[in-house]
């Protein structure tokens, strides 16, 4: 097709120009699924690879700081105390 859109690209052209959003991040997502299934030389269980992909791009904080637990407004109100570092 040299010179022309086709209707599917014309119709992804238009709703970029009518929406601006693309798909940038489900391709940057995809890419980095793809790169952990090649970095593991595949897997034996569909489990397995979701716990890895869940692992590597689930946003995780693997060292959780200590916080304290504020009393919400009805244990202020009892006079409850609220608990330690969690």
């Amino acid at each position: 097709m040299s010179g022309s859109l086709s209707s599917s690209r014309l119709a992804g052209l238009l709703a970029y120009v009518r929406f601006q959003v693309n798909n940038a991040i489900a391709e940057q997502m995809n890419g980095q699924i793809q790169r952990i299934k090649a970095n593991e030389r595949g897997y034996r269980k569909f489990g397995s690879f979701r716990v890895a992909i869940l692992f590597y791009l689930g946003g995780l904080d693997l060292y959780p700081q200590k916080r304290l637990i504020e009393p919400n407004k009805y244990q202020m109100w009892m006079g409850i105390r609220g608990r330690g570092a969690i």
